[in-house]
């Protein structure tokens, strides 16, 4: 038996990320702050009896402190779950080719739309295959395909885990997406076309997305250089018979010196200014990993709910500095207003989304981080919200859609968090 393990490879890994925070962001005075933990713990386990087969899982239970009744009361352990679980194969067939079938984290490009989310505590993984193909000169292609709803009745009401198809013969409610990304590189720059197709037969959504990622930098001598990144998207396709027209702007600019980088940017996603036309203009970010873009505080992470379909603009300076070879600060500085007004036909300007009003405000975030060791690592942030008129308005109109009292939310928001995070 001994002999027999020692043949399979195996490899063991694991996490266990603690975060506190202080939780101020609903505009209103009126309310204390909320001090909450969240809590993830990771165990995963490969085995690789040939060098070019691994099989892979890893169990995880994310959750907040308090949730679950201590375990006399509560054992049920309501978040633990398979993260991922995945057979992977190197070199099928044809050296260089790659393929991973299971569950499994997919992030693509810098995950404008396809990622992880890695900073919640349950982070994404989905049920797919993933397929690489690579060249000498640091290129790759890779085609994917996911499941993300099987609307098929699943046997014997799920006492059983297989599809049970012929009841629901005929039906294809099923939603997946599927794509190809690709990497070419060009000595300091690299570009990475991609397209997405997203089907969802519950919701009779057809939606394409196809642009290209960029970046790179230029030397202007020694320890400087230009440094950039770019990102276009175009979606079209159809949704209940109107017509998709949206699309995706980024461009970041900076100077890279020594353990400094500050980079200017501009970001629009396009938005829907009349929602009774029979085109839908607001620009879906699909499974993107939003908490790295649009704000620390997380007032952005779907385009059309957070902005009343009306889309946004972002403009932002970042400050990167390295104190030393273990600690870093971040700052991050957002203007953020809607990409386009109101002119939904029929409409009062007074009962316009967000009230006719367009700027949503300014969001500054720091963060320090501290390797504290190769296994652990230590970030503390702190983020503060302004809000501008339409974003008082968006809490304003939430506090009317639960039947709550509406109030004023014209406060200064605030967000702090201290994480430890252990990695082997």
């Amino acid at each position: 038996m001994v002999a027999a393990v020692e043949k399979l490879n195996l490899t063991l890994s694991g996490q266990v990320r603690i975060r506190g925070e202080v939780d101020a962001r609903d505009f209103a005075g009126s309310t204390e702050p909320d001090i909450v933990f969240g809590e993830r713990a990771r165990l995963g386990l490969a085995a690789s009896p040939t060098p070019d087969v691994t099989g892979f899982i890893q169990l995880q239970d994310a959750r907040v402190w308090g949730e679950e009744q201590n375990t006399l009361n509560d054992a049920q352990a309501d978040a633990f779950d398979l993260h991922q679980g995945y057979l992977e194969i190197r070199d099928l067939f044809v050296p260089c080719l790659d393929a991973r079938a299971g569950r499994q984290e997919i992030a693509l490009g810098e995950e404008r739309l396809i990622g992880a989310v890695d900073w919640t505590q349950n982070a994404r993984s989905l049920d797919g295959a993933l397929v690489t193909y690579r060249w000498s000169d640091g290129g790759w292609v890779k085609p994917f395909w996911a499941l993300l709803s099987e609307k098929d009745a699943i046997a014997a009401k799920g006492a059983l885990k297989q599809a049970d198809p012929n009841v629901d013969e005929g039906k294809d409610d099923d939603v997946w997406i599927a794509g190809i990304h690709a990497q070419q590189k060009l000595g300091d720059h690299a570009v990475e076309p991609h397209v997405y197709w997203l089907d969802d037969g519950t919701s009779d959504i057809e939606l394409y997305t196809l642009g290209a990622y960029g970046n790179g930098k230029t030397p202007l001598g020694d320890d400087l250089a230009l440094v950039y990144n770019a990102t276009f998207d175009l979606q079209v396709g159809d949704v209940n018979g109107d017509d998709i027209q949206a699309y995706l702007g980024v461009i970041h600019g900076g100077v890279r010196t020594g353990p400094v980088t500050l980079t200017l940017g501009y970001e629009y996603l396009s938005g829907d200014d009349d929602t009774q036309d029979a085109r839908r203009e607001s620009f879906d970010t699909l499974l993107a990993t939003n908490h790295k873009f649009y704000g620390e505080m997380d007032y952005f992470l779907n385009n059309a709910a957070d902005t009343a379909s009306l889309g946004l603009q972002d403009l932002v300076a970042k400050l990167r500095y390295k104190l030393t070879s273990s600690t870093a600060l971040a700052a991050d500085f957002h203007y953020f207003q809607t990409a386009v007004d109101d002119r939904t036909a029929g409409v009062t300007a007074e009962k316009r989304r967000f009230g006719g009003q367009s700027d949503l405000g300014e969001e500054l975030d720091l963060w320090l981080t501290h390797a504290y060791n190769a296994y652990l690592d230590f970030r503390v942030g702190y983020s503060f919200f302004v809000p501008g008129e339409a974003m008082q308005a968006r809490f304003e109109a939430q506090d009317a859609a639960r039947g709550a009292a509406v109030e004023s939310h014209g406060t200064m928001a605030h967000w702090a968090y201290l994480q430890a995070n252990v990695v082997f």
